[in-house]
């Protein structure tokens, strides 16, 4: 793509900032457009699905609840670098 082209495709461009936690993009949402990371990081997650047999075994485990919450939502712990 030409210099040209790029400029001319920077007409279109509506720069947006998005704060840490926001939510930018849902399944089944409709596309607004295509984002481009011009700065800082993202990350792409999808729902888990838990069937009930997981739920109710556990929540008979002996668990602190910020450790059972991430069993039951398959969510994995992630250092943030960027402080």
């Amino acid at each position: 793509m030409s210099q040209y082209q790029i400029e001319r495709m920077l007409i279109f461009f509506k720069p947006i900032e998005c704060n840490r936690g926001k939510v930018v993009y849902k399944i089944g949402d409709k596309p607004e457009g295509v984002y481009f990371i011009q700065e800082g990081s993202f990350e792409v997650t999808m729902p888990s699905k838990i069937n009930d047999k997981a739920e109710q075994q556990a929540s008979k485990m002996v668990l602190d609840p910020g450790t059972k919450f991430k069993l039951l939502k398959g969510v994995s712990a992630q250092q943030d670098r960027s402080l």
